[in-house]
């Protein structure tokens, strides 16, 4: 994206801190804008993508672990 709009590298540079600063240029044309908008949804889509074999993983491990039950009977009591 910075090599097709050079004139906006620094604002690009910029939104990577900021995410809000993507809507705050007003001198940002708004197809440079949707532009950059689809870059970082296209980066979290990978990102979340990603994490799906993690899940999985760890809930595999979770199978087989023993159900052990909270106690149903707790006494309190004030002074001890």
């Amino acid at each position: 994206l910075i090599a097709l709009y050079p004139e906006f590298a620094a604002d690009f540079m910029n939104s990577v801190d900021d995410q809000s600063n993507i809507y705050k240029n007003p001198a940002m044309p708004e197809d440079v804008r949707a532009q950059l908008i689809h870059v970082f949804v296209l980066a979290l889509q990978k990102v979340f993508i990603a994490t799906i074999p993690f899940a999985a993983v760890a809930f595999l491990f979770t199978v087989p672990l023993k159900h052990i039950p909270l106690r149903a009977n707790t006494k309190v009591t004030i002074g001890e």
